[in-house]
Parts: structure tokens; C-alpha cells; sequence
């Protein structure tokens, strides 16, 4: 979620206040190239960068999701993991995409949002409320307290001495780091032009405070209660999480 007040920012100030005919990501960068190439060729040619990249963060998004998807309902209805029912829960989630943006920003992205926060709601409350409750808030505060101590750390890990002598090469920031920060960067436009299409009517710093708070509390309240239920299961024996 930190990528959202980037983009949004200078799009949302250069459409609302600036009054640009259009909402694109080539917006925010009038300051840098100019509005004379913003509205050329330039321009043009960032905006279908933009759209090549957003296929590329889509696809990865998909290719990730769909074996879950279809492990998840293998486990809780005993549907056979194949590639076939991956292929239906790609057909389905595209479809389901396609019609949101469709039906446009009332009738469709909305109401898949609210749809998608209330469900999100209701399974972190039974899994919170249900699930190992105190086991998940101490785990959760060493968790918070552990990611401040450690933060610039892995941020900036690059395992220089992986392979040599007796330091093992594990891959870590490249499978982990390296990997999700590429598939975060290139969702900063796209997610840019939603925040900024939303937020007509706010201040900066409401919609900077907003995009910064709520998303980092998502974020937190997902892998506490989600991510330490997971831990205690592998611990008991239940799952090979940390085989991973």
C-alpha cells in the first residue's frame, strides 16, 4: 500500500486542480518532461508502458492465485487439483474482473469492493475469534515489535556473501525482496489512477493519511491473524508452512 500516494498525488493534482483533459499516468510526469510531451509521443509511449506493465503485475497476480484457489477448494470440497480447474478459476476471476470495470465505478468496482471488504471482515473476525485467540495477539505484538527492529535490515539485504565460504546461497532477497517489490512497483500507476479517480473532494493529506493508514492497517490485521493461525498450525503439526 505504500505505493499508492506516489502516482495518486501528482495525478490527482494535475486532473482536479491543473485541470488535464484526461486521467492517465503520464500526468504525473508534467513536472519532469513537460506538458508539450505529455500530451505528444512521449506521453503516448508511457502510457502503453504503463498498460504492458499492468499486464505483466495481472498475470503474475493470476499465476499466483489460481493454484491457491483451486488447492483451497480441492481441501474444503474435494475437487481434483488439476489443471483444468485451475483454468476455470482463471476464467472465473477474469470474468468476474471484466465485469466490474465494465459496469464502471458505481455498479461494479464498488460493489465488488464492498463485497471484498466485508468478506475479508467477516474471515479474519472467525479466525480471529474462533481460531487460537491469544496465541495470535502475542505472536502478533512480538511480530509488530520484531518488524520495527528489522525492517532496514531486510530492506536492504542483498546477500553478498551467499556461496562462498561457509555462508549458505539461499536466494532470499531475490525469491522474497526483490520479487515482491517488482509486482508492488508495477501496480503504483494502476493503483495510482484509482486512488486518484476516488478522491475528488479531499484534501492531500486526507487522501495521503487515508491511502497510507487504512492500507497499512489491512496489511497488519491480514498477516497477524491470518499469517500466526498458519504458524500455530504448522507448529502443531497440521501444515508444512515452514517448509516454505
Amino acid at each position: 500500500m505504500g505505493n499508492l500516494p506516489y502516482p495518486a498525488l501528482p495525478i490527482a493534482y494535475f486532473f482536479y486542480v491543473r485541470k488535464q483533459p484526461a486521467l492517465k499516468v503520464s500526468s504525473a510526469l508534467i513536472p519532469v518532461i513537460g506538458e508539450k510531451h505529455t500530451n505528444g509521443a512521449l506521453g503516448k509511449l508511457i502510457d502503453v508502458l504503463f498498460i504492458f506493465g499492468l499486464l505483466g503485475g495481472a498475470a503474475t497476480t493470476l499465476g499466483l492465485a489460481a493454484p491457491l484457489i483451486s488447492e483451497g477448494l480441492s481441501v474444503l470440497f474435494g475437487l481434483p487439483q488439476t489443471t483444468y480447474t485451475q483454468i476455470g478459476v482463471l476464467a472465473i476471476c477474469t470474468a468476474i474482473f471484466a465485469y466490474s470495470s465494465f459496469a464502471g465505478m458505481e455498479k461494479g468496482i464498488k460493489i465488488l469492493s464492498n463485497i471484498n471488504f466485508w468478506g475479508a471482515m467477516l474471515l479474519l473476525a472467525i479466525v480471529l475469534l474462533l481460531g487460537p485467540t491469544i496465541f495470535i495477539l502475542e505472536t502478533g505484538l512480538d511480530s509488530i515489535g520484531r518488524m520495527m527492529s528489522n525492517f532496514f535490515v531486510m530492506a536492504t539485504w542483498a546477500e553478498p556473501f551467499g556461496g562462498y565460504g561457509s555462508f549458505d546461497d539461499t536466494h532470499f532477497p531475490q525469491d522474497w525482496t526483490i520479487f515482491y517489490w517488482a509486482w508492488w512497483l508495477v501496480f503504483a500507476p494502476s493503483m495510482g489512477l484509482f486512488v486518484a479517480r476516488i478522491s475528488r473532494g479531499r484534501t492531500i493529506k486526507q487522501m495521503v493519511a487515508g491511502s497510507l493508514f487504512f492500507g497499512s492497517c489491512g496489511c497488519f490485521l491480514f498477516f497477524i491473524i491470518l499469517g500466526n493461525y498458519a504458524y500455530r498450525c504448522s507448529f502443531l503439526g497440521n501444515s508444512t508452512l515452514l517448509a516454505f
